[in-house]
């Protein structure tokens, strides 16, 4: 039962138009960053977009990531309160951990879904670039390895606040400041990132 929910959970955040306007937009910035400005950054002679260059567009846009996974699975989450369901589905016999966990496991999607974008958008800008020697094992490290367990890290705190507060605004005014705080501390150096 778990699944069927997670699934129709998962078309119910990609469904909308908000979420392509999203990854539009990430593509354009994604293009921008590899394509055009660092190129340009590092030296005025023109260099092949190896995959650990392009995949390295993924910190900057990590911000963008965790944010939309964190309001997304917050609204995701209080949709029920939100449309005025749950009275409804309080009353069904499945438990509560069923359809918390069915969510959890929808926005761990997306954000599989996001990643699997932002790989297939490195590789169209390493093919436009003229440089087809795709390394398959460096985008499954940088982009799986590394930042999944992060997002799924979010998703389960965005999940643990609104168990705590059980208010949708101070879910992501809680999740959302963490999020900043944390920003900040990695830029400043107050927590060490120790990088795999």
């Amino acid at each position: 039962i778990i699944f069927p929910l997670s699934w129709l959970e998962f078309k119910s955040v990609i469904r909308p138009w908000g979420f392509r306007l999203f990854l539009s937009l990430i593509f354009i910035i994604y293009i921008c960053y590899v394509a055009v400005w660092q190129q340009q950054y590092f030296s005025a002679a023109p260099t092949l977009p190896v995959t650990l260059e392009v995949t390295g567009v993924m910190l900057p846009l990590s911000f963008y990531f965790l944010l939309f996974l964190i309001i997304n699975t917050t609204e995701l989450l209080f949709r029920n309160n939100t449309s005025g369901f749950w009275q409804i589905s309080d009353a069904l016999p499945v438990p509560s951990w069923v359809t918390v966990l069915s969510k959890i496991l929808a926005m761990l999607g997306v954000a599989l879904l996001m990643t699997i974008c932002l790989m297939l958008f490195g590789m169209l800008v390493q093919a436009t670039k003229g440089y087809y020697h795709f390394e398959p094992g460096v985008y499954f490290n940088e982009l799986f390895v590394r930042w999944i367990p992060k997002y799924l890290l979010y998703i389960l705190l965005t999940a643990f606040v609104a168990g705590l507060t059980a208010n949708r605004y101070a879910t992501h005014w809680i999740t959302i400041l963490f999020l900043f705080c944390s920003v900040i501390m990695h830029e400043t150096d107050a927590i060490e990132q120790n990088r795999l």
